[in-house]
């Protein structure tokens, strides 16, 4: 099977789609789910308003979706992979598009915000506890610093907020002594820079003098909060040592996160510029469902929406995928997600079109083969799965695991641990597992859970036959996870191979080999 995607605009707006069509309305939000999804949509109504070629390309894609799903009204929406289906995405452009809607939704997010500040200054976790938190506060106001107009209601509310914050600098008890983050904050927020006196003072060239020393060996978040300070308040040529610096951690980073949030650090003194390819590849393909998640998101999606040019397919499109020749149809056009099935592998393949005018486009052919389960080979290359079944047996008065194999059995009734050796490439968002058990094991009670291994996280659900394995972030590297059953049944048992496969980036997929499991009765 062949799925290309070419519409880079429908790939940026289209987790922000299916979160709206989904999530609970504005009075259910917490305080910090309102204020960054008022912080989103205050900024993309102000990008849609000031880019007219985007607002006629969201104008012309509703207009196209809405013809190609005409006959299809009865149908339940669907999920289109890691696109959004056509429904929810006319139903979200007309939301952008329509002003009355807009205002209506940030009224309603603003409203939300206001319920939970203190008539005194700063913002609280509940509207009925007694005092607010001066970290929450923050964290609001970062959010909200991120919105390019806001009510005199909200202003009056964000006022009151930082002498709230500026008091509990001052305060002798308080935990809240982040005052070079505060006069940055402040900055933000547009306001007059703050008049710091005494301790504060002190502490404010205490902690700017302590950043100034150590942001060479710190970690990236901090190096990047002490750069934006440094971009607001040193001299030209102390400024540039700093994003110097960055600019060569960048180059050597070992996580793509955090060369995403360099290279977007970076991109801010020359915002005229559009993304490199690379970077915008690396947004599109493989972080695309991290994207929307904190207005932060929004430094990387503005200048794509910017400067991409909108999708365009000619009447007689077409497409050529080796020997095959495929004419897209009204929906695929429509959607810019083409899914065509193949009949027969080839080992190299040459994919062109005509007709088709995009900047971005990409996809992967996948191919399924049948052979029997115990002997399936491994596959994979950017993610790789291994799978090993261990017997946790007692030797020596010391628990151990045994590594089970074709002549080593386990016994019945003994625990069984399967682990499982993944290894990708790249960072990844929602990588998923599927394993098919022994039929001789069995997970009991522990239907499903979370758990953690190193430094990932996960969460796990066991069927009748299969266990899955569900992982929000993947960090690049290696990570072992482990899922235990026991031994339950005697006898001879083949297993599949472990599947594994990155939800929003399907080229990103491997398995393990396949195998058997002996289980003798136990003594």
């Amino acid at each position: 099977m062949a799925e290309i995607y070419f519409s880079p605009i429908h790939l940026l707006l289209t987790t922000l789609a299916d979160t709206y069509a989904t999530e609970a309305p504005a009075e259910e939000l917490s305080l910090l789910e309102a204020s960054t999804k008022y912080a989103v949509y205050s900024r993309l109504r102000a990008l849609i308003a000031s880019t007219p070629e985007l607002k006629r390309s969201l104008s012309i894609s509703r207009t196209q979706l809405r013809a190609a799903i005409r006959d299809r009204e009865s149908e339940p929406r669907s999920s289109f992979n890691r696109q959004a289906d056509p429904r929810t995405l006319a139903d979200f452009y007309d939301l952008l598009l329509s002003e009355e809607r807009m205002s209506d939704l940030l009224g309603g997010l603003e409203k939300r915000i206001l319920a939970f500040t203190f008539p005194t200054g700063g913002f609280r976790y509940d509207a009925l506890l007694p005092e607010p938190s001066p970290w929450l506060t923050h964290v609001v106001l970062e959010n909200l610093a991120f919105t390019p107009t806001r009510s005199a209601k909200l202003d009056d509310a964000i006022d009151r907020s930082l002498k709230y914050l500026q008091g509990q600098l001052a305060k002798e008890r308080s935990y809240y002594k982040a005052a070079m983050e505060y006069r940055l904050l402040v900055h933000k927020l547009g306001r007059k820079d703050p008049s710091l006196t005494g301790e504060v003072k002190e502490l404010l060239e205490k902690q700017v003098k302590g950043a100034r020393e150590s942001y060479r060996t710190a970690s990236t978040s901090y190096l990047l909060n002490f750069g934006e300070y440094s971009r607001a308040f040193d001299t030209k040529a102390a400024y540039s040592e700093v994003r110097d610096f960055i600019r060569d951690r960048s180059s050597y980073t070992q996580s793509d996160a955090e060369l995403l949030a360099l290279t977007l650090f970076l991109h801010h003194d020359q915002q005229d510029e559009a993304l490199s390819p690379e970077v915008t590849r690396f947004m599109l393909s493989l972080k695309q469902g991290t994207l929307w998640r904190n207005p932060m998101t929004l430094e990387a999606v503005e200048p794509l929406l910017r400067t991409v040019t909108p999708t365009r397919f000619a009447p007689d499109a077409t497409l050529h995928l080796g020997e095959v020749t495929y004419r897209p149809t009204v929906l695929d056009k429509a959607t810019g997600h083409i899914v065509l099935g193949l009949t027969e592998p080839e080992s190299k393949m040459v994919i062109r079109w005509e007709g088709v005018t995009t900047d971005f486009a990409f996809g992967g052919i996948r191919y399924r083969v049948t052979e029997p389960a115990a002997k399936a080979t491994p596959t994979g290359e950017k993610l790789t799965i291994g799978k090993e079944v261990y017997a946790r047996r007692i030797i020596n008065g010391t628990s151990s695991l045994v590594r089970l194999t074709d002549e080593r059995e386990a016994v019945a009734g003994e625990q069984l641990v399967v682990r499982y050796l993944i290894e990708t490439k790249q960072d990844l968002s929602l990588v998923t597992i599927r394993d098919d058990r022994a039929a001789g094991a069995e997970p009991g009670y522990d239907f499903a859970g979370y758990g953690m291994s190193d430094r990932t996280w996960y969460g796990y659900s066991r069927r009748e036959t299969a266990d899955y394995i569900f992982i929000d972030y993947l960090q690049r590297g290696k990570h072992v996870i482990e899922l235990e059953t026991t031994a339950n049944v005697a006898g001879h048992f083949s297993y599949g191979p472990a599947e594994v496969q990155s939800f929003y980036a399907p080229e990103y997929a491997g398995n393990s080999a396949g195998g058997s499991l002996t289980i003798r009765r136990g003594e």
